[in-house]
């Protein structure tokens, strides 16, 4: 038996945004922050009532600046058993690692190793009315195995 795995990366999903100035806010580019934008007082409190009132579930998927390196299959992944990782993306584009929850594996080592993973990882984050807003980041690893027929 081979042991194989297939890796799927967060995908994108972004609010429409126009900036209240009636320009790209600094660091913009397609509606995602690039670069870290200066948060007004009014985008503060935008972002702090957007991460109040949505569950984590409802927020805009979110995807990393680049190509992360990203941990191999868990020791204990089951073929076919997705193992999920979902968290908040702060308005800043880091992972919020309080609200990291893992599911599918109890492999510590490999639960160690996406959160250190996380922690460096740079994501694209909505705008809404100009304005950075937290954003839902989402990773799974699936394992397959390939049977190969007796000779």
């Amino acid at each position: 038996m081979l042991a194989m795995y297939r890796l799927l990366l967060p995908g994108l999903s972004l609010v429409a945004a126009v900036s209240c100035a009636g320009s790209p806010a600094r660091g913009v580019v397609d509606g995602t922050a690039t670069t870290p934008v200066s948060l007004t007082p009014a985008c503060v409190t935008l972002a702090d009532s957007v991460q109040a009132q949505t569950p984590v579930t409802a927020l805009t998927l979110v995807t990393p600046l680049g190509r992360p390196a990203m941990p191999r299959l868990p020791r204990d992944a089951q073929p076919g058993v997705p193992v999920h990782a979902v968290f908040r993306v702060r308005p800043d584009g880091r992972a919020d690692m309080s609200t990291l929850a893992i599911s599918g594996t109890f492999d510590v080592s490999f639960q160690g190793a996406l959160r250190r993973a996380l922690e460096g990882v740079r994501f694209h984050v909505a705008l809404l009315r100009g304005c950075p807003v937290p954003g839902r980041g989402d990773f799974q690893i699936v394992g397959f195995s390939v049977v190969r027929p007796p000779a």
